[in-house]
């Protein structure tokens, strides 16, 4: 049984951490502060995506440029050579956008699971765990 009031999950966990009158204050501004770091860190990779969806795209239109050179193919080891070094760069390339999106996806569960409402349990819900 609830009392059907809710508070965030981040100043639910904070105030069981402290003791004292200043526990929910202080998860407040926590909840303020994390929430706005969050936010930030969120904007700052998703330019980071920006500029690595165009650097994967850039690499792989180099990697045509490389399997379709516009000279002709006089040393063919040099040919092969280039294949794997534009290869390699396009795997990294897709990494780091990978690893960005991971990060995304990280910040982004974080902050929904800090501002989640939880319900609040009644006094007589307290006294029952005692």
């Amino acid at each position: 049984m609830t009392t059907g009031n809710k508070i965030k999950s981040f100043i639910r966990e904070t105030k069981a951490r402290l003791k004292g009158d200043t526990a929910g204050k202080i998860g407040e501004k926590n909840l303020r502060t994390a929430d706005a770091a969050l936010e930030l860190q969120l904007a700052q990779l998703n330019i980071e995506k920006m500029k690595a969806e165009t650097h994967l795209e850039k690499t792989k239109e180099k990697m045509m440029d490389t399997i379709h050179p516009k000279e002709l193919i006089e040393d063919d080891s040099n040919y092969i050579t280039g294949l794997a070094r534009v290869n390699r760069e396009v795997k990294d390339a897709e990494k780091t956008l990978k690893d960005i999106n991971n990060s995304i996806d990280f910040f982004r569960g974080l902050q929904k699971e800090i501002n989640e409402d939880v319900d609040v349990p009644s006094a007589e819900e307290k006294e029952e765990k005692k």
